[in-house]
């Protein structure tokens, strides 16, 4: 099927030596994604079609922009990309292979990098090119781009994917799968099943879907029916209880005051919270401050301490 494309493709080119451009900035690396578990509503759909190639193109990198355009149309993104690339070798800037691969950049809700070679399109085209207006609208579009990110996950030693609750820098979010909007920069991103929890930093990309997948196991992740988080993970004994730091453990019903100590990040102050069921999950989230030095060692205050239960179907 493909040599049938490819055949009726070459009817639109004819081989031409490229003239000498200038060296644009290294390709870029496309790299596998996930499927998405749910589609995001920023992304703008365009109704474009990818774009056939001209008489400009060099002989081999004409038969490298066939190959692209034949697997683009057949839905083979990753290998249309490689394709293209070659195409553009290191000096064969022609606008159509920038352009047919910010397509395929778009397929993928990569909207920075589709934004970006759409750019290139542009840069490389002629002043009266005819969808100049419509593609430097789209551009704008697509650099305004929201961060988004898709936060599932899964707990090894099961079949299936079990159900959880997601939590964004301490705030609650909703069921796992969850697809969200977020600020550019460092959040953190917890997933609480009945048995496991499990906490991933994550960084937010301007224009880019990204898929989070946090893994659990019940044998390292499990147990217990409260979580301390917001430091570094650590445990510490206060008088005859372990407490634990980033991990789940079990505590009976009652009220609690302990200074996490002998971690390698901990509070000069202590931190207070109340455990009122064993079948819920006692969620406790403390905001450092600034680090400071008590008799010799280095602590940090507590700015915050909040206290969330939440039910995942705990025994």
């Amino acid at each position: 099927m493909r040599a049938g494309i490819l055949a009726c493709l070459t009817l639109f080119a004819a081989s031409a030596a490229a003239e000498p451009k200038p060296k644009l900035e290294p390709k870029p690396k496309l790299e596998p994604k996930p499927t998405l578990q749910a589609k995001p509503t920023f992304v703008p759909k365009p109704k474009l079609e990818p774009k056939r190639p001209t008489a400009r193109y060099a002989p081999k990198a004409l038969k490298f922009f066939l190959e692209g355009l034949a697997s683009q149309m057949q839905g083979e993104l990753h290998f249309a990309f490689n394709a293209y690339s070659s195409s553009r070798g290191d000096m064969n800037h022609e606008p159509e292979t920038f352009f047919n691969q910010a397509l395929l950049y778009l397929q993928l809700e990569q909207t920075a990098d589709a934004a970006r070679l759409f750019k290139y399109y542009l840069q490389y085209s002629p002043k009266d090119v005819a969808d100049r207006a419509e593609i430097e609208k789209l551009q704008k579009q697509l650099d305004s781009a929201d961060q988004v990110v898709t936060i599932g996950g899964e707990v090894k030693d099961s079949d299936t994917e079990a159900d959880g609750l997601v939590l964004v820098d301490g705030r609650l979010i909703g069921a796992s799968p969850v697809t969200l909007s977020t600020k550019d920069g460092n959040h953190d991103i917890e997933r609480v099943t009945a048995t496991t929890y499990k906490q991933e930093n994550f960084r937010a990309r301007r224009g880019r879907h990204e898929y989070v997948g946090l893994r659990a196991s019940t044998k390292d992740d499990g147990g217990g029916n409260v979580v301390i988080t917001g430091l570094t993970e650590g445990t510490w004994k206060d008088g005859t209880t372990t407490f634990a730091m980033g991990k789940r453990f079990a505590l009976p019903v009652g009220r609690y005051k302990t200074t996490p100590i002998r971690v390698r990040a901990w509070t000069c102050t202590p931190i207070e919270f109340e455990v009122k069921s064993t079948k819920e999950l006692t969620y406790v989230r403390v905001t450092p401050g600034e680090e400071q030095r008590v008799n010799g060692e280095s602590c940090y205050t507590v700015t915050k301490v909040d206290v969330q239960r939440l039910n995942v179907g705990g025994k």
